[in-house]
């Protein structure tokens, strides 16, 4: 299951108005604990080539670390997986040396989110701007 929470705000440049239906209902969870990697995995509207992808290291140093890649939608499996491999968090995320002794993540997993996530962003026009930050990859243990 992925539950993706939305923030946007009136002054916010992605605010498009409130979301219309097919929305029924909103759930609003308590967050799971915090262990593995902060990533991050959004969206924009470039003016000149439309939605762009963008997926790095996340959480609360997104902006210090600057640590991400951008891709165009719609990804395959392929396409996701070379996002990730731009990113200097890949290394950690497959389980190298360098992440002292942290287990690996599923990058089959982690590359399905991507490319789902690229899913919504082509059928989903009317999002002009969207944010999953953390997105929270644990290992498998």
């Amino acid at each position: 299951m992925l539950l993706v929470v939305i923030e946007c705000s009136k002054g916010h440049a992605g605010w498009a108005g409130p979301p219309t239906p097919p929305f029924d209902d909103v759930d609003v969870q308590a967050m799971i604990p915090r262990r593995g990697y902060d990533l991050i995995l959004g969206s924009s509207t470039d003016p000149q080539v439309g939605p762009v992808i963008l997926f790095g290291t996340g959480g609360q140093l997104v902006e210090v670390l600057k640590d991400s890649a951008l891709g165009l939608p719609p990804l395959n499996t392929t396409l996701a997986r070379r996002l990730m491999e731009q990113t200097r968090i890949y290394d950690a995320l497959r389980g190298a040396p360098a992440a002292r002794g942290r287990a690996p993540i599923d990058l089959d997993a982690l590359a399905q989110v991507l490319v789902r996530f690229s899913q919504l962003i082509v059928e989903q026009r009317w999002l002009k701007e969207i944010d999953i930050n953390p997105l929270l990859a644990v290992p498998n243990t």
